[in-house]
């Protein structure tokens, strides 16, 4: 394809007039022939990536490597959608109060309502979390939905928190596996308009926010009305 290395380096700042994908492939295709193309290719998006958000003053953990390329990851390596979903990243943040999340006093009885707890760790040093959502009644939580979905981002919010610390000395930042524990629950709970709303918002949210953040989701001791 390019037999003279030497130009690769007016071939990246020139940006040919190619549709973006095109532009990417382009690029994969040229440093396979010099080897190491993937880690090239990530730092290569990872930079045009800062670069388009330089003006949104992020934190240094926020422009780290191994989180930028969570939104490239996500965006199927798109550096257009992986702005795009950063800056609403950023303003979604602002707008729920993330950072202030952690000294929110939630009403007591949720965490009694839906306890979860880290059980272990897997080998890539990501944490498994374990959730009982069969203990809460439907009447207890009408009128809670707001304080449904903060409670839940709380817990994501946690553990994304844990995945930032494991990831000191490792060149990535792990993935967190959930076991949802149905035990309990039943029609009653699936025909609660503020309990299904808020779950439902809540996944919206985690998708929309916390890219390529869940490595497994598993789901034990569900009834047939699970189905």
């Amino acid at each position: 394809m390019w037999s003279d290395h030497r130009d690769a380096a007016p071939f990246l700042p020139q940006a040919p007039s190619l549709p973006e994908k095109e532009l990417v492939l382009q690029v994969f295709l040229y440093f396979l022939e010099l080897g190491n193309c993937i880690e090239i290719l990530n730092f290569y998006l990872e930079n045009k990536v800062r670069d388009r958000i330089s003006d949104l003053f992020l934190s240094n953990e926020y422009l780290e490597d191994k989180n930028l390329v969570r939104f490239i990851r996500a965006r199927s390596g798109s550096i257009n959608q992986a702005e795009q979903m950063i800056r609403k990243n950023v303003e979604w943040m602002a707008q729920e109060k993330i950072d202030e999340l952690l000294r929110w006093k939630y009403p007591p009885n949720l965490e009694d309502y839906f306890p979860w707890w880290v059980c272990g760790f897997d080998e890539f040093g990501g944490p498994i979390v374990v959730i009982q959502t069969g203990l809460w009644e439907p009447a207890h939580v009408s009128g809670m939905k707001t304080d449904l979905v903060r409670y839940l981002l709380l817990i994501i919010e946690k553990c994304r928190r844990v995945l930032y610390a494991r990831s000191t000395n490792r060149d990535y930042i792990p993935q967190f596996s959930v076991i949802i524990d149905c035990l309990g629950l039943g029609w009653k709970h699936y025909l609660s308009y503020d309990g299904i709303q808020a779950a439902i918002l809540a996944l919206r949210y985690f998708e929309a926010n916390y890219p390529d953040s869940l490595r497994l989701g598993a789901a034990v001791n569900c009834g047939w009305e699970a189905f």
